[in-house]
């Protein structure tokens, strides 16, 4: 059965350094800042939250190429640890390429470190099966 995406739109900006506002925003709707490659959520307090900060679980600032993360439910964060797992971080697209079948799955995240991009594998586990994320994602409304 084939995949049918369905657009899903988000608040952005493309400008440097800008947050949205607590009055933006929605407790739990997203908004991104594609030059900052920033992502943002609010809070049910009404705060802002970084979801791309060194305090977030999405955060791959201590990661190294060839990580595997995993969940640690006791830091609320993914860590990187050995074995296979739903997000990869390899160095670039060729490391992404060599990711070995059987530690592949469908759903599955690589983030590629030298030009900052996630991509997912949709409806397969072939190097043609790659989906830039952010494509998959339409982002072309809701300006902040």
């Amino acid at each position: 059965m084939p995949i049918e995406f369905k657009s899903v739109v988000h608040r952005y900006s493309v400008q440097t350094g800008i947050v949205p506002s607590s009055t933006e925003l929605y407790p739990g709707e997203l908004a991104l800042n594609l030059t900052d490659k920033k992502l943002f959520t609010a809070g049910t307090g009404g705060n802002i939250i970084d979801l791309t900060s060194a305090n977030s679980m999405f955060s791959f600032s201590d990661v190294t190429a060839g990580a595997v993360l995993i969940y640690d439910s006791a830091s609320s964060r993914f860590i990187p640890e050995a074995g296979a797992s739903y997000i990869r971080v390899v160095a670039d697209v060729p490391a992404r390429d060599a990711i070995l079948p059987e530690k592949r799955q469908v759903g599955m995240l690589a983030y590629i470190m030298d030009i900052g991009k996630h991509y997912t594998l949709i409806g397969g586990i072939l190097n043609t099966d790659w989906i830039e994320f952010d494509k998959v994602l339409t982002m072309d409304g809701g300006v902040y």
